[in-house]
């Protein structure tokens, strides 16, 4: 079963094509690390304060954190895996040991994967010009994730299901209040946080590769704590 990591979250992610850390944390030393889903991998801050931590929810499974304030937008990572999203927003810092680790064991799960049909069909986004939000959060990241919702502005519980699932992504801006983001990968709950708006950083988002086969199904759920609740949500994901 998985282990659960549940936060308040709150902190920053870089802006567009800067890519300089003002500080790469190795969170561990040479040796072989356990898994710990509560212990970041590696931590990034970046020079204009942002925030990028790197998770093991379970054997092999990377959760790439990132938190921004709502007007930056948070670093494209595509179909890199976790070990390059590191070295691209960390460039000549060492790989820390505890997150080569975990990508050796997520590489040697996914050297097994069959290859499996798409299902599905592209979605289109929904009416995006209501903000900027679209523009720094939706999209298909050059075609990464060619399956995208978009959605406006709510203050009501949201359940959302993606099937057939290799890479997911997903983010929420908590403009007012605080919202609860859960996501469920094939019945396994893999992540349970708040989201709380605060003065400063309002959006968090999750990225994570299948360390087997294509999940069959992945559901996200926000729950909003009260009706001033506002927020803004993304999810977008790949075959």
């Amino acid at each position: 079963m998985f282990n659960l990591r549940n936060s308040v979250l709150g902190s920053a992610l870089l802006a567009g094509s800067l890519f300089t850390a003002a500080c790469a944390t190795n969170t561990s030393d040479d040796a072989v690390t356990e898994i710990s889903p509560e212990t970041a991998l590696a931590t990034v801050t970046m020079a204009n304060g942002a925030l990028v931590q790197f998770y093991e929810v379970d054997a092999g499974l990377i959760d790439i954190v990132q938190h921004t304030p709502k007007d930056v937008a948070p670093v494209k990572t595509g179909q890199l895996r976790p070990v390059e999203v590191f070295a691209m927003i960390a460039p000549g810092e060492a790989i820390p040991t505890a997150l080569a680790q975990a990508q050796a064991r997520l590489d040697e799960l996914r050297a097994g994967r069959q290859p499996r049909s798409s299902t599905g069909t592209a979605i289109t986004p929904y009416d995006i010009s209501y903000s900027d939000f679209a523009a720094k959060f939706c999209g298909s990241e050059g075609g990464d994730f060619p399956f995208n919702f978009c959605y406006p502005p709510s203050s009501s519980d949201h359940v959302g299901s993606a099937h057939d699932v290799d890479n997911f992504k997903i983010t929420v801006c908590v403009n007012s209040g605080q919202a609860h983001l859960t996501l469920i990968m094939d019945s396994q709950t893999v992540l349970s946080t708040d989201v709380v708006a605060g003065s400063t950083y309002k959006c968090v988002t999750h990225g994570y590769y299948s360390n087997g086969p294509n999940w069959d199904v992945v559901t996200d759920k926000v729950h909003v704590a009260s009706s001033s609740t506002s927020y803004d949500l993304a999810t977008k994901w790949s075959q």
